[in-house]
């Protein structure tokens, strides 16, 4: 299993799973309740595995930014196309990517260090610039902060800044070595997960830093940089991700430079009632949280002040409130007014008539079209009016929720769904195809394409909602490799290592036939022709003969009654070639016997004596009644190869005993010793149909530790030269048993693509 397309966080849970029960399996203390956790959290974490979310689109302020301009997901080293650089008195951290894993990592060994990666793009406001950590530092130290923003070399920058030691984050300006306030401040409390994402958006003169948890942004904190930084001054300014660090590593997953996007459709900007900056006191009270809070307490001539809202690119021309009205408590004539950054009447943009609602849980909409069109950022006045009613004992005005500044209704387009229903239709063919590939990443593929067919048959599914499911599939297709390809580099590896010294020129020209064969089969090569070199390869491999003795004869060719009586040289009839029954009772010279001239493994499965040989004196229960209920995550733990009733089984336990199953219905095969290699035969039991099957392997203590597919030609009945079957040799799914394990890495999509 390797990364790819998957989340930094759901693989790294699945990875640490993985580590956990590989370290536990390996334990002899090890206890059934402690593996069976194991077993059930690494379940859980490969059911968990996601696709990464996009990083090609991000909507911040109410502005779409998906116009990707500069995009390094670390799939290959991009480092010499940055302007890489430490500070005036800080010098740079050692930076390396390392393209296997997708991850760039700034390390100091000594003391502190502070690197600025200036991007190789040009940008113009508004833009966002949004980086994906893999990991902090972590050891605690003063410095382990990601700056991101603007810089023009030494002394000229300006960031917004997280440090993860502090958990907090603010800005940091500075122009010719001299600092300058935004009128921000610091802001404490902020937290960093794994997936979670930062960005920096600096639109129309201001600064504004976010952070993503869980597929949902939340600003963090924003300032002017007119303030402190004119337009002319930072005309110039690249657009730079800084890494600012004492002893220890910092390592980014991806860096995206985004544009906004003016094609993108106009969003809404809703604002949250009770979020207010300020208010005129007296009985005002936010009540609850957002956002399913309100505000309560309202009277006539009562103000709420929202500072800095972002209204988006614009323009807005539609106003919606949420409302509520105890009737008995509320005056006449109940009624809001709307003004931006000063009440006057020039300002105002909406007056809105509340309706009375029969109930304070009775919330209501009301919508009004503007006076005027509203965009950009500005500071929300919100004064709220009623007349009085005589004898009442309250004159409230009204609840609120929220207040939402809209566009004009667009015009209903059609939803285009071809791609995503010509790409769910190539996918149910590879359906077909499970047992072709790795399972984990299959059961994920099998998702995402149910999931896009839910959006295909989902008549209110927008296009956004359509593309989304399009490129989730796309990529979980993308993340499937077959298990041949693992397991094919293993077989060359093991044909490679052959001492060649014992085999006859022939067999092991065949070899050399079937390595060519095998080593030919590159990326992009079709499954027929992998499956047919592996097969070639392993056919050579068991085929390889060793040259005659001369004058030796084969067994068995001598014609039957032509031997005259007392010819034989004594002691030298092969043991085992007397005729059953013929050899007269005490005629045997005592101690005359070979050693372990016994026919080996005659036992019939679960007859063996206790302790022989150290087996386990116990006939372990099958893992499963049905071989289709065998646990997910121990399929292609180990490897299986099938000649005549003979299979083979590697990824065992080095040294140890193991008891097989096959399947479907199970039949216990008996305890094989592994050897040195972690590799056993067991005999197929007489009559198995041919076809399909599973073996499954436990351990001594009778747990399950592997299973895998394989399939026979059909078996002989009794002994005899058997036709070797196909063979499906495949390498740890999880890597739990241990072994080799070769992978090669597939490089995440880039946005730009």
């Amino acid at each position: 299993m390797v990364r790819g397309a998957y989340s930094t966080a759901s693989f790294a849970a699945f990875d640490d799973a993985r580590e956990a029960a590989r370290s536990l399996h390996a334990e002899d203390s090890a206890g059934d309740d402690a593996l069976r956790a194991a077993l059930e959290r690494l379940e859980r974490a490969a059911d968990d595995l996601r696709i990464s979310p996009a990083a090609d689109r991000v909507v911040l302020d109410g502005v779409a930014y998906a116009d990707v301009a500069f995009d390094d997901d670390f799939s290959v080293d991009r480092l010499a196309e940055y302007t890489a650089y430490g500070d005036a008195s800080e010098p740079a951290a050692d930076l390396a990517v390392d393209a296997e894993e997708g991850v760039l990592e700034a390390t100091s060994t000594d003391g502190r260090r502070w690197t600025h990666l200036a991007l190789p793009a040009e940008t113009s406001e508004p833009f966002a610039l949004v980086v994906e950590p893999r990991a902090f530092a972590g050891t605690g130290s003063a410095e382990d902060s990601l700056f991101i923003g603007l810089t023009d070399g030494v002394g000229n920058r300006a960031h917004s800044w997280f440090n993860n030691t502090r958990s907090e984050t603010g800005f940091d300006v500075v122009v010719d070595g001299s600092g300058r306030d935004v009128g921000a401040g610091i802001q404490g409390g902020v937290s960093w997960e794994p997936d979670d994402r930062f960005a920096t958006v600096v639109d129309d003169g201001r600064i504004t830093s976010w952070v993503e948890r869980n597929g949902t942004w939340t600003e963090l904190r924003s300032g002017s940089l007119d303030a402190g930084l004119s337009v002319d001054e930072r005309a110039d300014w690249a657009p730079t991700v800084s890494l600012r660090l004492d002893p220890g590593t910092i390592s980014l997953d991806r860096v995206t430079l985004l544009q906004a996007d003016d094609d993108a459709p106009i969003l809404p900007a809703r604002v949250e009632a009770e979020e207010f900056t300020s208010s005129s006191g007296g009985s005002l009270v936010a009540e609850g949280t957002s956002p399913s809070g309100n505000v309560g307490g309202t009277y006539d001539g009562g103000e709420l002040v929202y500072d800095d809202v972002a209204f988006g690119t614009g323009p807005l021309t539609t106003l919606t409130v949420r409302t509520s009205t105890r009737d008995e408590r509320v005056g006449a004539n109940p009624r809001l007014e709307f003004y931006l950054d000063e009440q006057t009447e020039e300002n105002r943009v909406a007056s809105v008539a509340l309706p009375r609602t029969g109930g304070w849980g009775n919330y209501v909409t009301t919508t009004v079209d503007l006076e005027r069109e509203v965009s950009g950022r500005h500071t929300l006045i919100v004064v709220m009016h009623s007349d009085p009613v005589p004898g009442q004992a309250y004159q409230y005005v009204a609840n609120f929720d929220w207040w939402e500044f809209a566009p004009d209704e667009p015009t209903p387009q059609p939803v285009n769904r071809d791609d995503l229903q010509a790409a769910v239709s190539s996918a149910s063919e590879l359906v077909a195809q499970e047992e072709r590939f790795i399972a984990i990443d299959f059961a994920v593929f099998e998702r995402a394409v149910a999931d896009a067919q839910a959006v295909l048959g989902d008549e209110t599914a927008t296009q956004a909602d359509v593309d989304e499911a399009l490129r989730v599939l796309q990529a979980a297709q993308g993340q499937l490799e077959w298990k041949v390809i693992r397991a094919l580099p293993v077989l060359i590896a093991e044909a490679e290592a052959v001492d060649r010294s014992p085999y006859t020129d022939e067999s092991l020209g065949r070899l050399d036939d079937a390595l060519a064969q095998a080593r030919a089969a590159a990326d992009g090569s079709s499954y027929e022709t992998y499956t047919a070199a592996y097969d070639a390869l392993r056919e050579a491999l068991a085929a390889l003969e060793e040259p005659e003795e001369p004058g030796t004869e084969e067994p068995g060719t001598q014609e039957p009654g032509t031997e005259e009586p007392g010819t034989e040289e004594p002691g030298t009839e092969e043991p085992g070639t007397e005729e059953p029954g013929t050899e007269q009772p005490g005629t045997e010279e005592p101690g005359t016997e070979e050693p372990g001239a016994e026919e080996p493994e005659t036992e019939e499965p679960g007859t063996e004596e206790p302790g022989i040989d150290g087996r386990p004196g116990f006939v372990p229960a099958a893992p499963t009644v049905d071989g289709d209920d065998l646990p997910l995550v121990f399929r292609d733990v180990i490897t299986v190869s099938v000649a005549g009733r003979d299979v083979t089984i590697g990824g065992l336990a080095a040294d140890e005993w193991h008891f097989g199953y096959v399947y479907s219905e199970p039949q216990p095969l008996g305890w094989t010793l592994a050897d040195a290699d972690g590799s056993a035969t067991l005999a197929l039991p007489e009559g198995l149909d041919a076809g399909e099957h599973r073996l499954a392997m436990l351990d001594a203590d009778g747990e399950l530790v592997g299973w895998a597919e394989f399939t026979v030609a059909d078996l002989p009945v009794t002994g005899g030269d058997a036709t070797a079957a196909w063979v499906i040799g495949v390498l740890a799914l999880a890597g739990i048993a241990g072994g080799v394990v070769l992978v090669r890495r597939r490089s995440r999509g880039t946005a730009a693509e």
